[in-house]
């Protein structure tokens, strides 16, 4: 991968329309999308929270763990809450996990991605939420499973080619590769806005 620094957070959906079984599968690729990154407090920082409902359960931020051990023991213990499915609410807590108080490196010209696993539709509204993120200069991936509604997922990222689909959570892996190797291509777009210097 050319991308040797990251900052990674990670976005599961929890809602009760996951069974038990689809919900470990999940945990088990996210993980495994771990594994494909060097994690470590100098190169990839991975944080990572769960949404449903009204509710943005959080996991850890992007200084918690510095190896992919503890990245992944933690991710392999977490519980499924259930609830429905509110993106929008979930995309705007998440923006929280990108501040330097929270390990974020983006002041430093880091790459910023988040990575939203979703099985269904949003019961709120995602295109407000999505662009304050990407006004931030954080990439946003969505990888969606089933029943997604893919002009939803394409507002979320802003681009086709940071949106994924497949039929199934068992058919997660097809997507594996070609999603870290769009984490590799991320740079970081900071909005002109920001690069004005204050007056």
């Amino acid at each position: 991968c050319e991308k040797q620094q990251a900052d990674l957070v990670f976005l599961l959906d929890q809602s009760s329309s996951i069974n038990q079984d689809d919900y470990t599968i999940m945990k088990k690729f996210t993980t495994d999308l771990v594994n494909s990154f060097k994690v470590s407090e100098e190169l990839v920082r991975v944080g990572l929270a769960q949404f449903s409902s009204d509710d943005v359960n959080h996991e850890f931020d992007l200084n918690q763990f510095n190896s992919q051990e503890a990245v992944n023991k933690h991710i392999l213990s977490m519980t499924q809450r259930g609830g429905s499915t509110y993106i929008g609410l979930a995309l705007d807590s998440i923006r929280g996990y990108f501040e330097a108080s929270r390990g974020s490196r983006r002041s430093a010209g880091i790459s910023q991605n988040l990575v939203l696993i979703t099985d269904g539709k949003s019961q709120d509204d995602v295109e407000d939420a999505a662009d304050h993120l990407r006004a931030l200069g954080i990439e946003v991936f969505a990888i969606g499973i089933e029943d997604v509604h893919d002009l939803e997922l394409l507002q979320i990222t802003g681009t086709p080619e940071r949106v994924f689909t497949v039929n199934n959570f068992g058919s997660l892996d097809e997507v594996k590769q070609k999603v870290f190797e769009a984490i590799c291509k991320s740079k970081l777009h900071i909005h002109d806005k920001l690069l004005q210097p204050n007056i």
